[in-house]
């Protein structure tokens, strides 16, 4: 119970909406449209759903839910997006940070099937 607790209150903390921070995301291959991508949003939802307003070729999905993280040592945020890639549910693991300067980290992503890979994603909270 207690940690059902801890993950309510942790998304009520977490929820809001993010966007992309181009100057400290690297995005290779990606940057010659770094116009376009500094437009990108996500938008957490107290309802553990999560929407981005256009889809990425380096972001596996736009949608899904998500399920805040506990205050455990080294406990995870996760993604897990509405589309699925031969059946199997895909999944992110992503970090909030709170303090100073707000930001959401996409540290374990997966691009679209044959699209290259961005490493670190950030988001800043506006």
């Amino acid at each position: 119970m207690v940690h059902i607790n801890e993950r309510r209150n942790n998304a009520r903390k977490q929820s809001g909406i993010y966007q992309l921070d181009v100057k400290n995301t690297k995005l290779g291959v990606y940057n010659k449209d770094s116009v376009l991508y500094k437009n990108l949003t996500i938008e957490l939802k107290e309802d553990m759903t999560f929407k981005m307003n256009f889809s990425v070729p380096f972001i596996f999905d736009s949608s899904g839910t998500w399920i805040a993280r506990t205050n455990e040592f080294e406990d995870w945020n996760w993604m897990y997006f509405n589309r699925r890639n031969n059946g199997y549910i895909m999944d992110c693991q992503f970090s909030v940070i709170l303090e100073n300067n707000p930001s959401l980290i996409m540290n374990s992503n997966t691009p679209k099937k044959g699209e290259e890979v961005v490493s670190v994603i950030i988001f800043k909270k506006i």
